[in-house]
């Protein structure tokens, strides 16, 4: 459990669900570190093996979620509103979203790192200079917050601090599961998920 956020800049690191966190580095895109909107922080490197033990932990969960496929009822439920983009202007990067099959998990998750960083750069430039156009052209700010396909891209991976299976929930004295977790991340940062929540919209 986070009892409060550092805001101070003399605040480095602090401790989320017993994994110590840091702000993300500075880089020449963000003198802040992360895009903005998204969050700024980053698991310790130290610290990842917690990580990477506790999504071990709840793995079957996190497939049962996934056979349930869970973004077609996003889809089903996303805001009526639509605005029309040419498809010829769009690029494939745009247009889909990756899901790493889970048994091609790690090859597929490695081929994807190294591709993301060669392209990042170049697609987060196009990405500014085609808003900037599209709002020149009379096309609503408000386009930006709602339509997938031109939603801001965050310059660092936004982790998950997945709790630990000691952290029980108070209610069931049981540890919370994987699908709780994801609810609660979705209402606390929803614009990590991409997706607004029913009662923002």
């Amino acid at each position: 459990m986070i009892i409060e956020v550092p805001r101070d800049d003399e605040v480095h690191s602090w401790v989320r669900f017993g994994v110590r966190i840091k702000w993300c580095d500075k880089s020449i895109n963000s003198s802040f570190g992360q895009a903005p909107g998204f969050p700024a922080y980053t698991p310790n490197r130290h610290d990842l093996e917690i990580l990477h033990r506790r999504f071990a932990e709840y793995f079957e969960e996190y497939r049962e979620i996934l056979r349930e496929a869970p973004w077609q009822k996003m889809w089903r439920n996303h805001p009526k509103l639509l605005y029309f983009h040419k498809r010829s202007k769009m690029t494939l990067t745009i247009l889909h979203w990756v899901i790493f099959l889970l048994e091609f998990l790690p090859k597929s998750a490695v081929l994807a790192e190294s591709r993301r960083g060669k392209r990042h750069e170049s697609l987060v430039k196009k990405g500014r200079s085609l808003r900037k156009f599209c709002v020149q052209k009379g096309a609503l700010e408000t386009v930006f917050e709602w339509e997938a396909s031109v939603w801001d891209i965050p310059h660092h991976v936004c982790h998950w601090i997945i709790m630990g299976k000691s952290q029980l929930d108070p209610a069931t004295k049981k540890p919370y599961p994987l699908r709780e977790q994801l609810r609660r991340l979705d209402k606390a940062e929803p614009v990590r998920l991409q997706w607004h929540l029913s009662d923002s919209v």
